[in-house]
């Protein structure tokens, strides 16, 4: 487990028991202020709040899908939550709406999508493949163009037999990342945004695409 793991619930201090036995953790959350009301709000409502992930996390609250503490609770199946859920709970609950817990399936709605706010385009890839993965972008909350407006888009989907592209190439000059198609579709069977390291594509290094492998059996790095 973690190591100076803090957990914080004050008992005089419930207003509901909505969030019993769930344990949150937050990655990526800038906004001090909106941290701290998160943290009164599972407070209030019974629930356990972490600083970093253990064994016994439930739900991670995030909106980066790029962070290691997402890696790795897409791994463990923790289930990973925006903000708005937290609001949602609270509000019902102040409503006097006491039949469903935090971890109720009517809450589902509020969970990350995998490719929340990634703006993606492509190079190279046949009509057909690529009228399945702009569904699957946008299903999974990302965004896909069909040209390359740099100061927006943030992965290039191709093949490696595309690397002479005018688009990977303008790709490599900004710095945008270039993933491997089967980053989609291995994503969308995991049911997360998989690690791109394995996917992605350069010029002058090919890196054949597959699942990562990684150690689960310890949290020490996410504190």
């Amino acid at each position: 487990l973690i190591d100076n793991i803090s957990i914080e619930a004050d008992i005089f201090h419930f207003h509901n028991l909505s969030m019993k036995n769930i344990l949150v953790c937050f990655a990526s959350i800038t906004d001090q202020i909106a941290k701290e009301r998160m943290k009164k709000l599972i407070n209030y409502m019974g629930g356990l709040f972490s600083n970093g992930l253990k064994n016994t996390t439930t739900h991670l609250i995030t909106e980066d899908v790029f962070s290691q503490k997402y890696y790795f609770s897409g791994e463990r199946k923790f289930k990973i939550m925006t903000p708005q859920w937290l609001e949602k709970v609270w509000l019902l609950h102040q409503n006097f709406d006491f039949k469903l817990r935090a971890d109720d399936k009517y809450f589902d709605k509020y969970q990350l999508p995998m490719f929340h706010k990634l703006v993606m385009t492509s190079t190279g890839i046949a009509s057909e493949q690529k009228k399945k993965i702009m569904e699957l972008v946008e299903k999974h909350g990302g965004e896909f163009n069909q040209t390359m407006k740099t100061a927006e888009v943030k992965i290039l989907i191709m093949t490696p037999k595309d690397i002479d592209s005018i688009k990977h190439k303008t790709a490599i000059k900004f710095r945008i990342n270039c993933v491997d198609i089967s980053w989609i579709f291995d994503s969308v069977a995991a049911g997360y945004s998989l690690p791109l390291d394995k996917y992605l594509i350069q010029r002058d290094k090919k890196i054949k695409a597959s699942t990562p492998e990684r150690n689960t059996s310890r949290l020490d790095h996410f504190g």
